[in-house]
């Protein structure tokens, strides 16, 4: 799994966005907006890992922060004008890498591939499913 991360963070080369950016943002961007801790469950970071990430991605105009007016302890995150901009001329690069990557593997390989993993993450990490 690390050589496809790898990979696909050189294609993201001269972007200006890193491969865990690019993630975050697609989470993001997907939801509309997410509590921190939601994107900390969703790419399995630690809060404090996306905390700095998150203050990265604000420094670059990527996104930003807000209290939870319902939830002062929740923390919200969206993207900036700039930040949807980037994701969505970002994302064709992510499909196109998603295509090269199942490239001659049929829809019942892949199907297979994700029950596999799926119990193996399960055998590891407890008897939650992980999606």
């Amino acid at each position: 799994m690390k050589i496809i991360s790898e990979a696909f963070g050189r294609r993201l080369n001269g972007t200006d966005v890193t491969r865990i950016q690019w993630i975050a943002m697609y989470y993001i961007h997907r939801h509309g907006e997410l509590k921190q801790v939601q994107l900390a469950t969703m790419m399995n970071l630690k809060p404090s890992t996306v905390t700095r990430l998150l203050d990265r991605m604000e420094n670059h105009g990527l996104s930003e922060r807000y209290i939870n007016p319902e939830s002062k302890r929740e923390i919200i995150i969206k993207l900036t004008e700039k930040g949807n901009k980037t994701i969505e001329k970002l994302l064709p690069h992510g499909n196109k890498f998603n295509d090269d990557l199942v490239k001659d593997i049929s829809t019942e390989e892949l199907k297979i591939f994700q029950k596999v993993m799926d119990k193996m993450l399960n055998n590891i990490v407890g008897s939650t499913p992980i999606k």
